[in-house]
């Protein structure tokens, strides 16, 4: 692999030369020599790369990241599946959502990538796995809390009021919150969330 291409991308980026820095990007990501080169070169630099969920180079995504998290994926890997479950903003960008399209060799991809589904695997493959509990609470929570924003005037699936069998799911996602929070830190949140849940329920038809 030719760091220097690396280098070079970064320069003309800061320059806000974007037709450049795109071909230094992709001459970057077709220098590596082997596949074992390129798993080694992700698992060592992705975490700094993409801290917080940063978006990554399409170019580097697709043709350097996203094959070796994708080997990871079928082997159950930790690794491969926190960061799949992080770097969602990089799938999401296909308009069509659930499937992205890939180049070369790997050819059409279509597959539930969301964080949920990522994280769930990850923690029936390894359940202790902390970082990934906390991001999958906090998905939990977060999806909880705007299912009662509007609240009293009803409970929210997506942007409709959630009939009884969502009612179910809603609920199914509670018990996992639970489950996930191993310290209680929303134990008082879900007791409260689950009585608005069954007077909601109780006024369904």
């Amino acid at each position: 692999m030719d760091e220097a291409l690396l280098d070079e991308y970064r320069r003309l980026k800061l320059r806000r030369m974007r037709a450049e820095a795109s071909l230094a990007i992709g001459r970057f990501a077709a220098s590596f020599a082997s596949e074992a080169e390129r798993e080694v070169w992700v698992r060592t630099n992705l975490p700094a790369l993409a801290a917080d969920g940063a978006r990554l180079p399409h170019e580097l995504f697709t043709q350097v990241v996203l094959p070796v998290l994708l080997a990871g994926r079928d082997q159950h890997d930790p690794f491969a599946l926190l960061w799949m479950a992080k770097l969602a903003a990089n799938f999401h960008s296909d308009t069509r959502r659930r499937r992205w399209l890939g180049g070369g060799r790997l050819g059409p991809i279509e597959m539930d990538y969301s964080p949920v589904a990522m994280l769930d695997e990850l923690l029936m493959a390894a359940p202790d796995h902390v970082e990934a509990r906390l991001l999958r609470l906090t998905l939990a929570t977060d999806w909880l809390r705007n299912c009662i924003h509007e609240w009293p005037a009803g409970i929210l699936y997506g942007m409709d009021g959630a009939t009884l069998a969502e009612c179910g799911e809603i609920r199914a996602e509670v018990a996992i919150a639970r489950r996930l929070d191993v310290d209680k830190r929303f134990a008082d949140f879900l007791d409260g969330f689950e009585e608005k849940l069954s007077a909601y329920e109780d006024r369904l038809p």
